[in-house]
């Protein structure tokens, strides 16, 4: 970056300015990228753009690519340093360059968000940016990972852009609301709706989130799960299992039980402090990254509608790229409150079947009614379902836990396998293997039509 455009940078970003982030806990943009990347692997591109007509040297915005775990990335941040971070069309510009470069290197891409909203002295052309900035946000959706990062307001376009994204980041006390002003659109109540996938009290736990987040997917669609060596036994049994062998989960947190399948008992959660109705997130069975869906033992067992839609929205990424699926099945009944819950119904099943990565279900406990069918029967397209020799199946939310034998459901070929909870970590991992080779087309269409 020249030395004038520095000295300016400098000039402008003013000590109080940057002296008010570290009072309120807040780094500053060039900060913040130090921190999340990888020591001296950040290179700064269109460092140079600039309202000229304006007398500016400087934008509000850094953009640049950088490494995270010696991973590709391209970042851009907004500087709140600067003009409160305003939005204008040099931002704009900054950052639909870093997309198209990340979508050229097939690599992720973080954009964090600090500003105060929109700069409307610069008219109709900053609008007509967001639209380009939308629009290129969908074109990319599903090629390579999206992440934003609330370090800050994100609000107006700005909230409906990390709407857009795979998975939203954000420090307790910033704000993230579609309308224009702050109000009291904090992302805590944002991560109780389902917004903000992952909330944390500071930012150097946030980054540290993204960074173990990053670790588990891959760059693009066409990589592959990055598939590490493991050192975890595939036979390893956890004592929780076992105590399980007579009556299943019971009120265990399911958690406990994900993590005892784990390799090194690691599961990463998404959304951990919402509704306690579904746990979803991210393992590895033999080194290969898994999505893992559940529902909670220690809950009253009913699927809800934010449930269903938190599951759908999971599955569609991990499809998308390549990760293989595995639901843990608990559950007696799924509940519609209103028709809106009955869409969401809607979305998982549509979700699930159309997925064509290799599919497993884990029956640990109870599967009922419209439950068993939405959480991985066999007949919605799951490759493989395993079932616990203490679990149960029903057609009513209401039956007798024995009112379908497991060995009948096995004979009619329900279930492939039935086994010990203890066998569970070598049984899971054994038909992921045979299945990661799994090629499954679906009939030539424009797209589907989802329910929304």
């Amino acid at each position: 970056m020249p030395k004038d455009i520095i000295d300016q940078s400098a000039k402008i970003s003013t000590e109080k300015a940057i002296e008010e982030q570290h009072i309120n806990n807040k780094l500053t943009a060039r900060e913040r990228i130090e921190a999340i990347l990888d020591k001296n692997s950040f290179v700064e591109t269109n460092g140079s753009i600039c309202n000229i007509d304006a007398g500016e040297k400087v934008t509000n915005a850094i953009s640049g690519y950088g490494t995270i775990d010696r991973r590709l990335v391209y970042i851009f941040a907004q500087d709140h340093t600067i003009s409160k971070g305003l939005f204008n069309k040099e931002q704009g510009r900054k950052l639909q360059s870093a997309l198209s470069q990340a979508l050229k290197a097939g690599v992720p891409l973080i954009t964090v968000f600090d500003s105060d909203g929109l700069q409307t002295e610069a008219g109709m052309e900053v609008l007509n940016i967001f639209g380009e900035i939308y629009n290129s946000f969908v074109m990319a959706s599903g090629v390579i990972p999206l992440i934003s990062m609330i370090m800050g307001p994100c609000l107006g376009h700005a909230a409906i852009l990390a709407g857009l994204s795979d998975f939203v980041f954000a420090v307790e006390g910033s704000a993230l609301s579609s309308a224009d002003c702050r109000g009291t659109a904090s992302a805590t109540y944002a991560n109780e709706d389902g917004i903000v996938h992952f909330l944390a009290g500071d930012e150097p736990s946030c980054i540290a989130q993204l960074r173990s987040l990053l670790a588990f997917l891959p760059s693009n669609n066409l990589e592959g799960v990055p598939v590490y060596e493991c050192m975890d036994s595939q036979t390893r049994c956890d004592g929780l299992l076992a105590d399980m062998a007579e009556s299943g989960p019971g009120d265990t947190d399911i958690r406990k039980v994900i993590c005892a399948i784990a390799d090194n008992h690691d599961f990463m959660e998404i959304q951990a402090s919402s509704s306690d109705d579904l746990v979803y997130g991210f393992m590895r069975l033999n080194g290969i990254t898994t999505g893992t869906i559940a529902n909670q033992s220690a809950s009253e067992k009913i699927l809800n509608g934010s449930a269903a839609r938190s599951a759908a929205r999971f599955i569609n990424f991990c499809d998308a790229f390549s990760i293989p699926l595995l639901t843990l099945v608990d559950c007696r009944d799924a509940a519609a409150q209103d028709y809106r819950d009955t869409i969401s119904m809607g979305q998982l099943v549509f979700t699930y079947a159309n997925a064509t990565v290799p599919k497993i279900a884990l029956i640990c406990g109870d599967a009922f009614g419209k439950a068993y069918n939405l959480l991985g029967a066999k007949s919605l397209g799951t490759d493989a379902v395993i079932a616990w020799n203490c679990s149960a199946m029903a057609v009513m939310p209401t039956a007798d836990r024995e009112s379908i034998h497991l060995q009948e459901a096995a004979a009619k070929g329900y279930i492939d396998l039935l086994i010990e909870p203890a066998q569970s970590r070598l049984y899971l991992i054994r038909f992921l293997d045979a299945l990661l080779t799994k090629k499954e087309s679906r009939p030539a269409k424009k797209h589907d039509n989802m329910p929304l």
